[in-house]
């Protein structure tokens, strides 16, 4: 099934560009030297599909022999993945390469499948590290991948899709994380080196209140883009008066719900605004027999979004066309903070570990660790952004969220941790010994 044209306006950006000019763009960006680094990529697989398949079990599992035709790949690339490392070390980063554009629909994006390679290359190199028990250089190959994610996830232009992508990358570092955490061979300086990486990485992360802000000027512009057709403009100065009434309360709904993590209102509101809206369009199609009684399957093209326009009015068209697309923020909220409830975990059990090498014993709270080897003790929006739970025994300890479903499962029912399973029961945990 097609997609409506405001979809296909929306999607455009994730898809659009390539690599962005270099030009004027200051000598310590990082994304020059990330650039730099996927230029010096080799031979990578024609299939990438099935690379990725392969690469993310080892990621995820460790090195096996089924998967030793991907080590001449590791071997081909480690120019490559020096030079990402070096990137990694940059303080700053903007992937746009210090050039300035709008954000609109046919505006360019940065170009981020070179990195992504990179850092998954890294995360093979770094397995491979590990059976070789060379430890100082799985160390550095995961605090690479950690500081890239801490980039993506301070960009200040085209933010969602920079903190969607830093989603992937911490998606992929996370198992290999627990595991080296986890690890006897682990030193405390190693640890005590994570643990500081990961504490300054939340610091300086954006929210996602910082993204919906960006999605908002990029929703005014795909409006403008839409009404490209109205040459006099008295349709489109009625249309977006009231497209972009309706988009302020949906974002300032989204604002609102992102700031409780609480979809209740939001969920309330936009339903509301549809039976309103359903009741609209009937009226209209009741008095007009030959208005198209489907609207999103009238708008797959733009020549056929220009037929049905007319017959529904500005008015109408706009409150449609702003609506696509808000329950698809709504689960980004939610997807959101899964995923920062999952690094909040990850960190503590580095704190954690720090702290047990340092002390030969197990913290009696989250709160002994601060601001030593915690800033603060995380939050979790899954209890009204009450501390996350701690729980010790003589052998184990247990750190955990109440994950999405918000009911305390004492840990013992839990989540897989997937941001897309927002629907799926059970806590977020980590437990350690």
């Amino acid at each position: 099934m097609k997609k409506p044209l405001y979809a296909v306006l929306i999607l455009s950006v994730f898809i659009a560009g390539g690599n962005l000019s270099a030009q004027d763009a200051p000598e310590n960006n990082a994304a020059l030297v990330y650039q730099k680094a996927a230029n010096l990529l080799r031979e990578m697989p024609k299939d990438s599909q099935g690379f990725i398949k392969n690469a993310n079990v080892v990621i995820e599992n460790g090195w096996t022999s089924e998967f030793n035709d991907l080590k001449p790949l590791i071997l081909k690339n480690t120019q490559a993945i020096a030079e990402f490392r070096s990137g990694a070390k940059v303080e700053k980063c903007d992937f746009t390469l210090g050039e300035k554009f709008e954000r609109t629909p046919a505006g360019k994006t940065p170009n981020f499948a070179g990195v992504v390679n990179l850092a998954r290359l890294a995360l093979l190199q770094a397995r491979l590290f590990e059976q070789q028990n060379k430890w100082d250089a799985v160390l550095d190959d995961y605090l690479a991948v950690l500081r890239l994610e801490c980039h993506l996830n301070r960009q200040k232009d085209h933010v969602l899709l920079s903190q969607m992508i830093g989603l992937i990358v911490q998606k992929m570092a996370y198992k290999p994380l627990c595991d080296l955490i986890k690890r006897k061979e682990l030193t405390f300086k190693q640890a005590s080196l994570l643990s500081a990486e990961m504490n300054a990485a939340r610091r300086g992360s954006l929210g996602l209140d910082a993204a919906l802000v960006d999605e908002r000027e990029f929703a005014r512009a795909a409006g403008e883009s839409l009404m490209s057709f109205d040459e006099k403009g008295d349709y489109k100065r009625e249309f977006m008066k009231e497209f972009n009434a309706r988009e302020d309360e949906i974002f300032a709904l989204l604002n609102g719900a992102y700031a409780r993590n609480d979809l209740s209102a939001f969920n309330k509101a936009i339903k509301g605004f549809d039976e309103l809206l359903q009741k609209e369009i009937k009226e209209k199609q009741r008095f007009n027999p030959l208005i198209p009684k489907d609207i999103a399957a009238s708008m797959q093209d733009p020549q056929s979004a220009l037929r049905v326009m007319p017959f529904y009015g500005p008015k109408i068209m706009a409150r449609y066309l702003a609506g696509i697309g808000a329950s698809q923020y709504a689960r980004v909220i939610a997807s959101h903070y899964i995923a920062r409830v999952n690094f909040d975990l990850l960190r503590i059990a580095a704190a954690i570990r720090s702290y047990k090498l340092k002390n030969r014993r197990l913290p009696d709270s989250l709160l002994a660790m601060t601001p030593d080897y915690l800033d603060v003790v995380p939050a979790d929006p899954f209890n009204y952004f009450r501390p996350v739970k701690y729980v010790k025994s003589k052998k184990e300890w247990r750190v955990y969220s109440l994950g999405p479903d918000r009911n305390d499962d004492q840990a013992k029912v839990v989540h897989s941790g997937a941001t897309e399973k927002i629907e799926e029961k059970g806590d977020l945990v980590i437990t350690g010994g």
